[in-house]
């Protein structure tokens, strides 16, 4: 919490707002590029996987470059 009031300590001081509703404070996880990271692990974000194991085959380029994007997010 003193990292956290220093930090916000210094944003106030160089008059830079935050939108407080938009950030979420003492979290034990957070996905992060992908992977959830928390609690000294480093897991797959389950929802992700089932997501890509649940694609239908793609049949034509377009939906191959929806599905790589998919696997890119």
């Amino acid at each position: 919490m003193q990292h956290l009031e220093a930090i916000l300590d210094i944003l106030k001081s160089h008059h830079i707002k935050l939108n407080l509703k938009k950030y979420k404070f003492v979290k034990t996880t957070l996905v992060y590029l992908g992977p959830v990271v928390g609690n000294e692990e480093l897991r797959i974000d389950l929802p992700k996987v089932e997501a890509i194991e649940n694609w239908l085959k793609p049949k034509n380029v377009h939906e191959l470059r929806n599905f790589e994007g998919q696997l890119n997010t």
